[in-house]
């Protein structure tokens, strides 16, 4: 995060140029190997079908800029505090 590089713990700092680098690539693998399953028809061809799966996150800002490159579809849910997302 931005305050690592700044040698601060704690708060609520958005990523750093590598973070977001990193973000972006594990949008990629989830998108790959999470949320997409690979398999072979029965004449040998790769077949893509898509596996449904939820992520939830922490409020942090640096958690939801890690999540922000995971394509997913959302749905409105509201906490017993009355909190939606």
């Amino acid at each position: 995060s931005e305050y690592n590089l700044l040698g601060k713990i704690g708060g609520d700092s958005g990523l750093s140029d590598a973070g977001l680098e990193y973000a972006r690539r594990l949008g990629k693998f989830a998108e790959e190997e999470i949320s997409g399953k690979l398999s072979e028809d029965e004449d040998g061809n790769k077949v893509k079908s898509s596996r449904p799966c939820r992520l939830w996150t922490s409020t942090m800002r640096r958690t939801k800029e890690t999540a922000q490159f995971i394509k997913h579809d959302s749905f409105p849910f509201k906490f017993d505090n009355k909190e939606e997302v």
